[in-house]
């Protein structure tokens, strides 16, 4: 059995490695990047002991990564194909037609396209509001070649974001706006940059807490056991992304959970997901759904319930004897050291500030079962914090 783990992040491709590696997968890597790296030992998943195959694509080539892949495993049998970003979750379900013989992917209804459709954040707000999970209000506003026009019933402030992730990224695509002037700001510097990004723009509602929740579903099974309570975010880039949080037992959840559980049927997605939640005035608002597996759900793996084994598990014949483990439930801390570090060395926040963070009940790089990757990731920040101190020097 096969676990092809397709990603552009390292943290993200790491947690599914060893999610899957762990359960007793054999594991191969597509990863991805905007420019190729020349040597593939440059990265810190490569290092894991889990990693059977390691190879490097660009995502301007996309029909490369296709062609390999019905080269590398035709006439294979078992091998998923699991994707830790939405540009490898919209590829493949783009190429659905010509893989499906030859994988078991990521789905909804079995019909291609279906997923890229769904990553419309307007969409997926309608079918959020039909099971019962609050909204902000929201408007779209197509941005045609750098042309755009604003609605005159936008309610301010408002907040905008790109209405498809794949074709906006967040930092000041992601703005509070107090007045149609300052709309009309943000949404010009977009336009510049992302000629044909439609943008929502939503109500503004301030966020009191951030969420996440994972799971996995296929058919009857369906399983969301936790919530990620997103104390502590990234900057910069990693804006959105969770650096710190708790991870709070489903249970404290229950109306959540029965919520998401009727929005996945209605969808009739299988696979891994993630829900992005917030709170306002004790009430829990939809933000966003990712119908693949990113960074945090690693976070869930550690706490004992490993949702790409039951993923894969669900397809495979009982004798062939998988791994599961012993879910906790006790709430605890987790940390994304990549985004930390990152933080730390962008000058978004001190070294004390930095090393305050690094005492979680559970980390996305470092693991006693496979050591290595976080042994080179140390190694890579020292030289990055020994770099920034001699520039520092050189400057005064």
């Amino acid at each position: 059995m096969i676990a092809v783990v397709l990603g552009h992040n390292y943290t993200s491709r790491l947690g599914m490695i060893r999610a899957v590696g762990s359960a007793g997968c054999q594991v191969d890597v597509f990863a991805t990047f905007i420019n190729k790296p020349k040597n593939k030992k440059s990265q810190i998943d490569f290092y894991s002991k889990y990693v059977n195959s390691y190879e490097c694509f660009s995502i301007k080539d996309p029909e490369i990564i296709i062609k390999r892949l019905i080269e590398k495993y035709d006439k294979k049998k078992f091998v998923f194909l699991l994707p830790t970003d939405d540009f490898c979750a919209s590829l493949i379900d783009s190429h659905l037609d010509c893989l499906k013989d030859s994988f078991i992917i990521p789905n909804i209804d079995n019909k291609q396209g279906e997923i890229n459709r769904l990553m419309d954040k307007d969409y997926q707000k309608a079918l959020a509001n039909l099971v019962g999970l609050p909204t902000a209000k929201g408007w779209t506003v197509k941005i045609d070649d750098g042309h755009y026009s604003i609605p005159g019933d936008i309610e301010y402030p408002c907040f905008t974001k790109p209405q498809i992730s794949l074709k906006g990224g967040k930092g000041e695509f992601m703005q509070i706006c107090n007045d149609e002037n300052e709309l009309d700001i943000v949404l010009r510097n977009i336009s510049k940059k992302a000629k044909n990004c439609p943008m929502l723009i939503e109500q503004y509602i301030p966020i009191e807490k951030e969420y996440a929740t994972l799971g996995v579903r296929n058919g009857n099974l369906f399983i969301l056991p936790y919530m990620l309570h997103l104390k502590e975010q990234g900057h910069g880039n990693h804006r959105g992304v969770a650096l710190s949080g708790d991870i709070i037992p489903i249970e404290q959840f229950r109306s959540i959970e029965e919520k998401i559980h009727l929005l996945m049927d209605k969808i009739g997605f299988t696979g891994l997901f993630d829900v992005d939640l917030y709170e306002h005035n004790n009430i829990i608002y939809f933000n966003e759904l990712n119908l693949r597996f990113g960074a945090s759900g690693y976070a869930v793996t550690r706490m004992g319930v490993n949702l790409p084994f039951e993923y894969i598990h669900s397809f495979t014949p009982e004798e062939l004897h998988l791994t599961r483990q012993t879910r906790e439930d006790d709430v605890k801390t987790y940390l994304n050291e990549k985004v930390n570090f990152d933080s730390y060395i962008n000058g978004f926040i001190s070294l004390e500030k930095y090393k305050q963070q690094q005492q979680p009940d559970i980390t996305f790089i470092q693991s006693r079962e496979d050591k290595k990757p976080y042994f080179i990731f140390t190694i890579w920040t020292y030289y990055m914090r020994l770099k920034r101190i001699i520039t520092k020097k050189s400057r005064t």
